[in-house]
């Protein structure tokens, strides 16, 4: 089959876009012909282009018509459905709160994919999909590229918060840090919000003996070896246990399962139950499940019934142009809605930029002050130096003045000039030696 996938931008390495590389490169290797398009080629794009996978952002310049779309991300899918008006569409959503995963109301959307229950429930309560339409295909990793590398200690030595949501000074990031100091280990953070990306988180999963992650991260980590409890910049959720496992897999790791506040305590209490046994236990388990092919297997045969359910010839054109005008509709209202939270920001926006622009000027001035003020301590320091010196030069010579008043010569002379008759005879003598 030659296959569509869809995605807002390949130009960031997010959950969506490593998912995206994974499923064309597993479709090339099970004979199919994939190709992505999107709204951003970008770094993450280059390397699937690098590795032999079309990968653009005109339609124009594929040469052929795809068999089926695997829609992502509300916009680029549509654009695909409008470019491609005969071609049936499996429209698939990772999350429940993006709105990009919202999900197309089309009659060329024939199937749906849901990565959890969550999803699953978004789709059909939310937005009133047939639950019979809808799939639930799990989040899969790399096996290969995720080796079991962890060997977590039988207690606890190094954590690592792995997240791309998690800024410095949120609260996750302090509890992390609270629970961490008080448990007495190391903590590392690895994530985008915190300006320390990794493009190979595979290199050093297996290094910490506790990772806090959700989701696809979360997956990653337990493949990896490493124990993992479920935390999120929302909520926590649990340690993951060979006894939980299989419930929160259902709800991959995600949502549903962040039930715990947001509190140094309950990292704590939760890793009271650590054990490396358990960490073991459980990574055997996630690998036998989370394997890219075997999920690759099930879309398949999800785009094999939806190419088998879709008659072109049975879509209404008259329906297609509403539902295409119902989402340019949505589209909008979601436009102006970041519009006027733009416009409504611009004013504190500048407030902020202003207060900025004093703040950097009164730490120049502040700056300046402190050269100055460290000028005049060094020139103080050299003035004292002189002093010091000029001082000892001083007392040098009192020394010596001393030591010449307290001198047998010195003291003679004076009993010589404190007797009247030898004082004159002094003088005598020494006006005969011509020095009076």
């Amino acid at each position: 089959m030659k296959i569509l996938i869809t995605n807002r931008t390949m130009s960031i390495r997010n959950g969506a876009e490593t998912y995206v590389q994974d499923l064309a490169m597993e479709l090339l290797a099970q004979g199919h012909r994939p190709m992505v398009y999107t709204a951003e080629v970008g770094a993450t794009g280059r390397e699937l282009i690098d590795l032999t996978i079309p990968v653009t952002d005109d339609l124009d310049t594929l040469g052929v018509r795809p068999d089926v779309i695997h829609g992502q991300h509300f916009m680029t899918a549509m654009t695909a459905l409008a470019y491609f008006r005969d071609v049936p569409m499996v429209g698939v959503s990772h999350g429940w709160r993006p709105w990009t995963e919202t999900p197309l109301r089309h009659p060329n959307v024939v199937r749906y994919v849901a990565v959890d229950e969550a999803v699953r429930d978004r789709l059909s309560l939310q937005h009133g999909i047939e639950d019979d339409r809808i799939s639930i295909v799990h989040n899969s990793v790399d096996l290969e590229r995720f080796q079991r590398t962890a060997a977590p200690g039988e207690s606890l030595r190094r954590m690592l918060l792995f997240s791309n949501y998690v800024l410095k000074g949120s609260p996750y990031f302090l509890a992390a840090h609270q629970a961490a100091e008080e448990l007495g280990v190391e903590l590392d953070v690895v994530g985008t919000g915190t300006n320390s990306q990794t493009s190979a988180p595979e290199k050093i999963l297996g290094d910490y003996d506790l990772v806090l992650a959700q989701g696809r991260s979360a997956i990653e980590a337990m493949a990896a070896g490493a124990s993992v409890m479920i935390g999120s910049s929302r909520a926590f959720g649990p340690l993951v246990r060979p006894d939980n496992v299989e419930r929160l897999r259902e709800l991959n790791f995600g949502i549903r399962t962040q039930t715990l506040p947001v509190a140094a305590s309950t990292i704590t209490s939760q890793l009271a139950g650590y054990s490396a046994a358990d960490a073991s236990e459980v990574s055997s388990w996630i690998r036998d499940r989370v394997g890219v092919p075997d999920a690759v297997r099930q879309l398949i045969t999800i785009y094999e019934e939806a190419i088998g359910d879709f008659d072109p010839a049975s879509v209404d054109p008259d329906e297609a142009a509403r539902a295409t005008g119902r989402f340019l509709t949505e589209a909008t209202a979601q436009f102006h809605d970041v519009l006027h939270k733009y416009n409504a920001a611009r004013p504190q926006a500048r407030l902020d930029a202003r207060g900025m622009k004093l703040q950097v000027r009164a730490q120049g001035e502040r700056n300046d002050l402190r050269e100055q003020l460290a000028k005049a301590r060094a020139d103080l320091r050299r003035e004292r130096r002189t002093v010091d010196q000029l001082q000892q030069r001083v007392d040098a010579q009192q020394a010596r003045l001393d030591g010449l008043l307290a001198s047998r010569a010195v003291r003679a002379q004076r009993r010589v000039r404190s007797t009247p008759a030898l004082t004159n005879a002094y003088r005598g003598l020494l006006g005969a030696l011509g020095r009076r």
